[in-house]
C-alpha cells in the first residue's frame, strides 16, 4: 500500500483544524483520539466502499467489528507500537498507543455510523450478462433484494447477491441491470417503503412493478429506453422510460457527498470601506441530476463606512419539472442603503480632491430601502448551454435628504414628491449562459456568454414601465513563456427602453467593470466597456497547511455610457495591477490597486473582476 507513513497524520494548529472540516477538507482530520466524522473521513473511499461493501448488513458491519475490538489486546498494541525507530517511539509512541486503544473502543460506533452513512441510498448492480431481480416489500420494516443468474436457457442458477434492507436504515435503492436481458420483478403491498429506482440498461428487458406502497406520492421509478423493453406497472409505478439512452447510464464515480459549510466575505474599497460577511452554502445531490439536486446561498453582508446592510439569498433546484431547472434569487436592502449617484451621462464630473473623506463624499451618497426577487425556469442544453425565465419583482423607495447631490439635481422632496415615493415593479426575465470554461475561480481557457433581457411593468402610481438587455463575452487563453500567462478579456454592455429611474440606469464603475472609479460613476440609458487582464502565475506552492498558486496581474479598462439627453464621444480608462494566491486552487484572493484620470483606489476582493 502507498502512504503508509501517513497513517498516524497529525493535523495540529487552528488552520489545519479548521481545514479539516466536513465542509472543507475533512479527510485530514488526523489520527486522534477518535473520528470527528467517519464518513467524511472515508473520502478517498467513496466510490470503492459504495461499490463493494453493498452486501453487508449492520449485523456483518458490527460482528467485524467486535472481532476486531477483541483481538487488539492492550500489550499487542504497545508491542506493535514499540517496534518503531526508539527516537520516533519516545517522541510519538505513548500518544499512538492512547490513540489506537481510543480508536478500538469506539470500533463499534465508528462501524455503526458508517454503514448507516452507506446504507442510505445503495446501488445493486448488474452486469452485461442476463440476470433477474427480485424485490419483495415484504413488510413496512423489510425490503428482500435477490440478484440470480440467468443461463442461456432461461433458467435460473446462482444467487449473485442477496439482502434484507430495513426502511428504517434506507431511503433508496438504484437496481441497475447494465447489459443482458434482464428480469426485474417488485411486488408486495405495505403501508411505508422505501424507494426503488429500476434502470433497465442495454438490451431488451422485462420489468413487472405490482407492489403498493402506502401514503401520499409514488415509491418505484422506472428508467429505460422505450423501444424494445416489456412492462407491466402497476399505479405505484412512475415510468420515467426516454428515446435518450442516457437514461442507463450507470457511473460508479457519480456519487457526491451533501454539503452544508459557512460562507464569509471580507473586502475593501473606496466606497464601503471596510466589509464583512457571514452566511452558509448547502448543497443537497439526488438521483441522475448533475450538479446537484438543490443548493441554497446565504450572504450577510455590512460596509461599516456606510453603516449598510445587505442579505443575498440564490437557491437553484435541478430537474422540478422533468428537464426544467429552477432558480430563486433574493436580495434585500436595508431601509438605510448606500449607493452613490454622480447623474445620468458620460460627462458627469467628479472633483476626487474635493470629496476625498468620507463626510465630503456622503453628498453624493443617496439612501435607499430596496427589495429584488425573481423565479426562473429553464434547462440545460448540453454541456455548455443554459437559460432561464421567469417573474420578477422589484420594489424601491428612496430616502430623502436635503442638501445632497440627488436631491439638488433631481429635485427635493416639495419639487419632486414622486421620486421618495415607493416603486414597486412587476416582470418578466430571460437569461441564456454559455459557459465552456476549464474552471470557474481560476479560468486558463475556455469562453463565459452571458446575455439577458427583461421588461417591467410599474405596479404603483409613481412607478413607469421599462425594458433591459444585457450581455456580455469573456475569453480566455494561456500561453507558457515558460511561465503560466493567461489572457483574459471581457466585452460587455447593456441598454434600456422606457421610462426608467436613476437608479435602473445601466452603469460603470470600480466594482464591476471600469476599475479605478467610484460606485455608479457612470450611469445612462446605454454602456460598453473592455476589460482586458493579464494574469501569471508566479510558482505554484505546498505548505504544511494548504497547496496553492501564486501570480500578479495587469489590467486595462475602457467604457462610456450614452444618454439621449448628451452628446459625448469621451471614453473612460482606468489600469493597474496587483497580486494574487490561490490557496487549495480553490478560491481567488486578489489585491490590486486602479488608477484612472480621477483618482487612485486599492482593491481587496475574494475573486478576479471576471
Amino acid at each position: 500500500p502507498r502512504d503508509r507513513d501517513q497513517v498516524f497524520f497529525v493535523n495540529q494548529g487552528v488552520i489545519p483544524n479548521i481545514g479539516s472540516r466536513k465542509w472543507l477538507l475533512p479527510k485530514v482530520q488526523g489520527f486522534d483520539e477518535a473520528y470527528r466524522d467517519i464518513a467524511s473521513f472515508n473520502f478517498n473511499a467513496r466510490y470503492f466502499d459504495r461499490l463493494f461493501l453493498t452486501g453487508l448488513s449492520l449485523k456483518d458491519w458490527q460482528t467485524a467489528a467486535h472481532e476486531l475490538k477483541t483481538s487488539l489486546s492492550d500489550a499487542e498494541i504497545e508491542n506493535a507500537v514499540r517496534k518503531l525507530p526508539e527516537p520516533v517511539f519516545k517522541t510519538s509512541g505513548p500518544t499512538i498507543i492512547a490513540n489506537i486503544k481510543s480508536h478500538r473502543e469506539h470500533l463499534l460506533q465508528d462501524a455503526t455510523e458508517y454503514y448507516l452513512f452507506l446504507a442510505k441510498e445503495v446501488n445493486v448492480v448488474g452486469s452485461d450478462k442476463n440476470e433477474q431481480f427480485d424485490v419483495v416489500r415484504q413488510d413496512d420494516e423489510n425490503t428482500r433484494i435477490t440478484v440470480r443468474k440467468i443461463n442461456k436457457d432461461g433458467e435460473l442458477e446462482q444467487t449473485l447477491y442477496e439482502r434484507n434492507f430495513k426502511t428504517s436504515e434506507t431511503k433508496e435503492i438504484r437496481l441497475y441491470g447494465l447489459g443482458g436481458n434482464d428480469v426485474f420483478n417488485l411486488s408486495g403491498n405495505v403501508n411505508k417503503g422505501l424507494k426503488i429506482r429500476i434502470i433497465g440498461g442495454e438490451d431488451n428487458d422485462r420489468i413487472t412493478a405490482t407492489s403498493h406502497v402506502g401514503g401520499i406520492g409514488k415509491k418505484t421509478f422506472i428508467y429505460d429506453t422505450r423501444q424494445g423493453n416489456e412492462l407491466n406497472l402497476g399505479s405505484e409505478s412512475k415510468n420515467f422510460t426516454s428515446a435518450d439512452t442516457t437514461v442507463n447510464t450507470y457511473d460508479p464515480h457519480a456519487f457526491k457527498y451533501d454539503y452544508l459549510g459557512p460562507l464569509g466575505a471580507l473586502g475593501y474599497n473606496r466606497d464601503d470601506g471596510f466589509f464583512i460577511g457571514a452566511g452558509f452554502s448547502t448543497q443537497k445531490q439526488g438521483f441522475q441530476k448533475d450538479p446537484f439536486a438543490s443548493s441554497h446561498r446565504v450572504l450577510a453582508r455590512y460596509a461599516f463606512l456606510t453603516q449598510s446592510f445587505r442579505i443575498d439569498y440564490q437557491g437553484y433546484f435541478t430537474d422540478i419539472i422533468r428537464k426544467i431547472d429552477m432558480q430563486v434569487n433574493v436580495d434585500m436592502r436595508t431601509p438605510n442603503y448606500a449607493e452613490n449617484f454622480f447623474g445620468l451621462g458620460n460627462n458627469t464630473t467628479f472633483n476626487a480632491d474635493q470629496y476625498k473623506n468620507n463626510q465630503a463624499f456622503s453628498y453624493y451618497r443617496y439612501r435607499s430601502k430596496q427589495y429584488y426577487v425573481n423565479a426562473l425556469f429553464g434547462s440545460k442544453l448540453g454541456k455548455h448551454h443554459s437559460f432561464l425565465l421567469g417573474p420578477a419583482f422589484q420594489s424601491v423607495n428612496v430616502n430623502f435628504v436635503r442638501n445632497d447631490f440627488l436631491s439638488d439635481n433631481r429635485g427635493t422632496i416639495e419639487e419632486n414628491p414622486d421620486l421618495y415615493k415607493l416603486k414597486n415593479y412587476a416582470g418578466l426575465e430571460f437569461r441564456y449562459t454559455f459557459d465552456s470554461r476549464d474552471a470557474a475561480m481560476l479560468p486558463t481557457k475556455g469562453n463565459l456568454i452571458r446575455a439577458g433581457a427583461s421588461a417591467y411593468k410599474g405596479i404603483t402610481p409613481t412607478a413607469s414601465d421599462y425594458q433591459q438587455i444585457s450581455g456580455e463575452w469573456s475569453f480566455y487563453h494561456t500561453l507558457r513563456i515558460p511561465l503560466k500567462l493567461t489572457f483574459g478579456n471581457r466585452i460587455g454592455g447593456a441598454r434600456n427602453f422606457g421610462n426608467y429611474e436613476f437608479f435602473q440606469a445601466n452603469v460603470l464603475d470600480g466594482n464591476t467593470n471600469l476599475r479605478g472609479y467610484r460606485r455608479n460613476r457612470f450611469a445612462g440609458g446605454s454602456t460598453f466597456y473592455n476589460n482586458t487582464d493579464l494574469r501569471l502565475r508566479l510558482f505554484s506552492f505546498q505548505t504544511y497547511l494548504f497547496p496553492g498558486s501564486l501570480g500578479i496581474v495587469g489590467f486595462h479598462d475602457v467604457g462610456r455610457v450614452w444618454e439621449e439627453s448628451e452628446k459625448s464621444s469621451k471614453w473612460h480608462r482606468g489600469y493597474g495591477g496587483g497580486i494574487w494566491i490561490a490557496p487549495v486552487n480553490m478560491f481567488i484572493l486578489s489585491a490590486e490597486y486602479a488608477v484612472s484620470r480621477e483618482t487612485k483606489m486599492p482593491l481587496l476582493r475574494a475573486s478576479f473582476l471576471f
